[in-house]
């Protein structure tokens, strides 16, 4: 994907990058291995929700 040409909105979901359960766990485990925070639980898994609970779990402003 080229990231400079994509648009991401406050309905953006992961799933809209991730079409399969493999790539979803590899961005689970990945997140989690950077931010220490668990995303798998999230309903819907928008991109907003999931950049808030980033934020909130890690202290980054």
């Amino acid at each position: 994907m080229d990231y400079y040409e994509m648009f991401v909105s406050d309905k953006t979901l992961m799933h809209d990058f991730c079409w399969t359960n493999e790539m979803l766990d590899e961005k689970f485990r990945k997140i989690y291995e950077i931010y220490g925070v668990q995303i798998k639980d999230m309903e819907g898994l928008k991109i907003v929700d999931i950049l808030k609970r980033i934020r909130e779990g890690t202290g980054i402003t």
